[in-house]
């Protein structure tokens, strides 16, 4: 449970940067140069590669949800070996219900509540997390690069075949007005 809330954290932290690094605009940044501080020179160096350090953080939360998911699954084998539930029906059920209650609770607590915050202050938020996010950047980088290139490749093989596929079709609702003309 533990490492539940310390995913949840974890998960919370990229959430807020996301939100608050999409929200941030170069004027936002401007007005606080007066303070002329670290931390807003990190800023600076964060929006300047933004879609870079948003695939970062992207990346950081896919593999917290899956993480927690994972840990979640040995929970409930951990449960249905305690209580000794065999019924098929029964352990379905439980598996459901801490699956769906802890879904709703990370939805909330690691999702529409960070977000929200970061949306309504993004310039607090990026400024008190550029440390940790451009730390942090540093090491993940490497592997969002890997999964930014896989899912472009997987993206275009898709968009090919479904233009080819939209074309097709075009020119064969266009021929049939021909032929019903």
């Amino acid at each position: 449970l533990i490492s539940i809330l310390v995913l949840t954290i974890i998960n919370i932290f990229f959430v807020q940067c996301r939100y608050s690094l999409s929200k941030i605009n170069n004027n936002d940044l401007q007005e606080i140069e007066n303070k002329s501080n670290l931390a807003l020179s990190r800023c600076k160096k964060i929006k300047a590669k933004e879609k870079e350090f948003l695939s970062v953080c992207q990346f950081s939360i896919i593999v917290c949800i899956m993480s927690i998911g994972l840990i979640l699954y040995k929970i409930c084998q951990f449960i249905l070996i305690e209580y000794k539930i065999t019924n098929y029906t029964l352990e379905d059920i439980v598996f459901i219900l801490i699956l769906l209650g802890a879904s709703v609770l990370e939805a909330i607590i690691g999702f529409y509540i960070p977000r929200g915050l970061s949306i309504k202050n993004p310039k607090k938020i990026l400024l008190r997390n550029s440390i940790f996010l451009t730390i942090i950047y540093a090491f993940i980088r490497p592997f969002s690069v890997i999964i930014d290139f896989i899912s472009y490749k997987i993206c275009r093989i898709f968009r090919e075949f479904f233009r080819e596929t939209i074309l097709i079709f075009y020119k064969k609702i266009h021929l049939s007005k021909i032929v019903f003309q």
